[in-house]
């Protein structure tokens, strides 16, 4: 049997692995149109502070793809894919396909303004986008969009002596992660190492000739040289929507609990595809590594008639700023406006914290600080356990022995 992967990052390697694991004899081939080994598109703004090398990116060379026997054809874009016939086509060339899944990813989003395409203007989601920034050796940045990338490459830039701008469009920063108080928090963070912070304004047009020389935004005008765009992401569906597979009320791939697209002996994973909250059951695009490598493991299961379903995706940022820790799990307060929601709320030494509780249980917090407690919470979340049974379980010492870290979580829910 022949299966094909189109994709080769974090779910598109899982796949492969996984299916390599479990049979040693199928053909595996994968098929990208980037040049590059798989990498961690993580860890590109630690790079682009210094932190690591750039060598340090990249997660396989070629030899590791000969010794798990996976061909690669990189560097060359599927045109199209015939589902009768069971064939992509790639240029001038066709390749069969018994089973085949999709691993497309996503693209970062530039919006269609005045000067965006400009010299000067850039995204960062790839290693050749980090190199063009790295060539590019702007000094007066203007970060918009203020999501985990937005924030990320704001330090990046600073940390390399760059005077930094970033432009947020909603009122506070990571509104989609973050409530007010952790936001605010992040927001002092920031501005404390130089980072010009403006939110609640939204960006009309980029300035200049040839290059990047400023933005004019609808309160202000400001000079720059560079322009980077982390405003979201689009999946890349074009190949399946094309080829009739059916895509999602959130723009994804349209999958079920086993990966399986609407096209018989077609599975999708990873940023691509429009998945489901394991808390709330609605659809969601969860764009983590964690989900990708699950997706693409039960994905890669159900290719090889392995049954596998997936448990749903649970939101997870957990991220370090200027070497304090800022964390969110699960359903934000802003996401829960239709249920009633209890807010079990704390600032001490350690940090701050907020739990959302919905019917006696747990379903998202936020943390700035110490992380000590924060898998005993995590746990909560993802399996629903109900904070009555917390409370038992920490009242009665038999019971505590077997689950000692409830006294972590019994700390936060009870104090």
């Amino acid at each position: 049997m022949r299966i094909v992967i189109i994709g080769n990052g974090a779910a598109g390697n899982q796949a492969a692995e996984t299916i390599r694991k479990h049979d040693d004899q199928i053909e595996l081939i994968m098929l990208s149109h980037e040049t590059f080994p798989e990498y961690s598109a993580c860890a590109l703004p630690d790079c682009m502070a210094g932190w690591i090398p750039r060598s340090n990116l990249f997660l396989k060379n070629e030899r590791d793809y000969d010794k798990q026997r996976i061909q690669t054809i990189l560097g060359r874009q599927v045109s199209s894919i015939n589902i009768d016939n069971k064939e992509l086509s790639m240029e001038d060339e066709s390749i069969a396909y018994d089973k085949l899944i999709l691993a497309t990813g996503s693209r970062p989003i530039i919006p269609s303004l005045k000067g965006s395409a400009l010299k000067g203007n850039f995204v960062l989601k790839s290693v050749a986008d980090l190199d063009k920034i790295l060539e590019h050796r702007g000094s007066r940045v203007v970060v918009v969009g203020s999501g985990n990338i937005g924030v990320e490459v704001a330090e990046a830039l600073e940390i390399q002596g760059c005077q930094v701008v970033l432009i947020e469009l909603m009122e506070r920063l990571m509104p989609k992660i973050f409530s007010h108080k952790a936001a605010a928090i992040l927001r002092d963070t920031l501005e404390k190492h130089q980072i010009k912070v403006l939110t609640g304004e939204k960006v009309l047009e980029v300035i200049g000739s040839q290059r990047v020389e400023g933005i004019i935004t609808d309160r202000r005008e400001l000079p720059c040289d560079t322009v980077i765009w982390a405003v979201g992401v689009k999946q890349n569906v074009e190949l399946a929507v094309q080829a009739g597979i059916d895509t999602g009320q959130m723009g994804g791939i349209k999958v079920n609990r086993h990966m399986q697209t609407n096209c018989e002996d077609i599975y999708a994973c990873g940023d691509c595809i429009e998945s489901f909250d394991i808390i709330s059951g609605k659809p969601a695009l969860s764009l983590l590594w964690p989900s990708a490598k699950r997706q693409a493991e039960v994905a890669a299961l159900n290719c090889l008639g392995r049954e596998s379903a997936y448990e749903g995706s649970l939101n997870v940022g957990i991220e370090e700023f200027y070497d304090t820790n800022f964390v969110a799990i699960g359903l934000t307060a802003d996401a829960l406006k239709e249920y009633e929601v209890q807010l079990i709320e704390k600032e001490d030494s350690r940090g701050y914290y907020c739990l959302a509780v919905v019917d006696d249980r747990v379903i998202g917090l936020e943390l700035v600080g110490d992380c000590d407690r924060l898998g005993a919470i995590m746990s909560l979340i993802k399996n629903g356990t109900a904070i009555s049974e917390v409370k038992r379980i920490i009242s009665n010492p038999e019971l505590l022995v077997n689950i000692p870290w409830y006294v972590d979580a019994g700390e936060i829910l009870f104090s």
